[in-house]
């Protein structure tokens, strides 16, 4: 499978148990998404590898799962902190309150005090929180937290998101 084919579902999290589960941190938040869910491709070695699921339950801030032919710990343990991918055809279809953060990436970015402040070139992901990674005119890169607090605007026709950053986080980059 092609990773371009494909979303970032999530990154396998710690070992649960003795006999091979593992916890899956995800954004996706839906039950049913992971009833449904026959198989997942993980990345091993810039690869990514089917994995078919036997079990996966949804749980407050994580699933956990269990792969066909992950029996113990150490099985499982090999797996810990790679990433999961599913085809894009399986993304979720966002309701009129979310988005997805490919659909935002290459937006103009402004915030409410500063005005235009560059351009979204990605959004990183980290176990703590997401990140917008935003490039400058004079190519400085900004990180803001990718918080739904500080978002006051999306406007897909005109490709822009508005922001509304804490006093004090842009005078780190800006000068």
């Amino acid at each position: 499978m092609d990773k371009k084919a494909c979303f970032k579902l999530g990154y396998i999290g710690k070992t649960h148990g003795i006999k091979g589960e593992l916890t899956l941190i995800t954004d996706i938040k839906q039950d049913s998404f992971f009833k449904k869910l026959e198989s997942v491709f993980v990345e091993i070695d810039h690869q990514l590898v089917p994995f078919f699921i036997t079990s996966a339950t949804y749980k407050s801030k994580h699933v956990l799962v269990k792969f066909d032919g992950i029996d113990t710990i150490e099985q499982a343990a090999l797996l810990k902190n790679s990433s999961a991918y599913l085809p894009l055809s399986f993304l979720p279809k966002p309701d009129k309150t979310s988005f997805h953060f490919r659909d935002i990436i290459g937006f103009q970015v402004i915030d409410l005090i500063k005005g235009q402040i560059g351009i979204l070139e990605a959004v990183l992901e980290f176990p703590q929180q997401n990140v917008l990674q935003i490039i400058s005119a004079d190519k400085t890169e900004l990180l803001i937290p990718a918080r739904l607090e500080f978002v006051t605007k999306i406007d897909s026709a005109n490709k822009c998101l508005e922001l509304n950053t804490p006093e004090g986080l842009l005078d780190v980059y800006l000068k």
